[in-house]
Parts: structure tokens; sequence; C-alpha cells
């Protein structure tokens, strides 16, 4: 487990800054804490909860109060949260619109069967059929805001695999910093490297599978 000791020293060390005289350990630490939450908002699935979670009544629902982003929804779990049951679809809203036009007011039922979710408006999506109220269960994959880090000890939130990333994100802050070591020049070099090893290669609309080509011709 990596801790949050084990970025900001190295980061202290690549500063030579190893008694953390120009860059305090409370500063690293919040530059950590930032950098795990532009890590998740880059790549909602570098930290993630799965949960039971109770929809409201009707179409329109929100993520949890920690939730960034959608990355799935799972399937039915009941009334009571622990019933699993029909497994829940992504449509495309306009073929939903196109084929039942007045879906959002269609009778309410517990199971949901699809959702509807654009990740310009990433804390909400919605479900078809209109929820009943009380409304049910569904499992829930979201991207979540990372603990905040105040101490050396805590771990980081994220995968081992992020640990070079947030390295360079704390780099890219420190160098950020309005003082005599300031220097945009490597900040932006380093919050580079941070994205590109976060994101990985873009993908090109040639390479998406057909069927995410054509929803995201619609939007």
């Amino acid at each position: 487990m990596t801790t949050a000791g084990d970025i900001i020293n190295r980061a202290a060390t690549t500063l030579f800054d190893d008694t953390k005289l120009r860059w305090s350990e409370t500063e690293l630490l919040q530059c950590l804490s930032d950098a795990q939450r532009e890590a998740v908002l880059l790549n909602p699935s570098a930290y993630t909860k799965n949960a039971a979670v109770q929809l409201v009544p009707g179409t329109v629902q929100s993520l949890p109060e920690e939730g960034l982003a959608l990355v799935s929804l799972g399937g039915n779990l009941g009334a009571d949260g622990n019933t699993p049951g029909r497994s829940v679809t992504q449509v495309g809203r306009t073929d939903l619109d196109a084929s039942r036009p007045n879906w959002r007011a269609m009778p309410a039922t517990g199971t949901a069967q699809h959702f509807l979710y654009d990740d310009r408006d990433p804390l909400r999506f919605e479900v078809y059929p209109p929820q009943p109220d009380p409304a049910h269960y569904v499992r829930l994959v979201y991207a979540a805001e990372p603990p905040a880090i105040t101490d050396p000890g805590d771990p980081v939130a994220l995968a081992s695999m992020y640990d070079t990333a947030l390295y360079y994100l704390v780099l890219a802050r420190a160098f950020s910093k309005s003082s005599g070591t300031q220097d945009f020049t490597k900040a932006a070099g380093y919050q580079q490297i941070a994205h590109r090893l976060i994101t990985g290669r873009k993908v090109t609309k040639q390479e998406l599978h057909p069927t995410q080509l054509q929803e995201r011709t619609k939007r």
C-alpha cells in the first residue's frame, strides 16, 4: 500500500528539499490531495465506489454526494437493496425519445430496464421506466471524490498504478507556487506527463466501436 509520505518524500527529493523547508509537509500533502481529485476528473475509473443505492421517485436521479461521474449501473436490487434482479442497460436518449416519446410519463415500476447518461451533466442520470414511491435500489458504480490526505501515514486512495502520475502532479503544483522557486515551464511539463499517464493515448473516432461512434454522433 502506498502512503502519502511515499509520494511527497519522493517529490521533496526531486525538489532538492528533503527537509521540506521551501515546501512544507502540509503544502505537499495538500498538493497530493488536489492531485488525486484531478486524476479522477481526468479518468473517472481511477477511484470508484460500488454500492447499493436507493433511487428516487420518477426518472431523474442524482449520484451520491461524493459522486463525480457515473461509471455504470449494474442491476436492480429490489425494494430492500439485497435482492439481485434484472440487469439495467444503457440506451441513447435519441433512440428512446424516438421510440417512446412519452416514456417519462409511463406507469412507474420498481424494476429499472434502462438508464440514460450524458457526461456533459455528470452528476445526474435517468432511468426508464419511472420509479415508484418509495423507489427501489440498484447497483451503482461511480467515480467518487477521494478522501482528503492530511497525514504522511494516510493511504493513497488511488491504485498504485497512479503513483507516478500523482508524483508528477505534486511536482507541478510545487513549481507553481508563488515564490523564488516558481517555474511554470517545469510545472506545465510535469502536468503534461501526468495527464498522459492518467488518460493514456486519446481514442480517435476511427478507433471507436460502431455503437460508441453512433452515440457520440447523436450528442
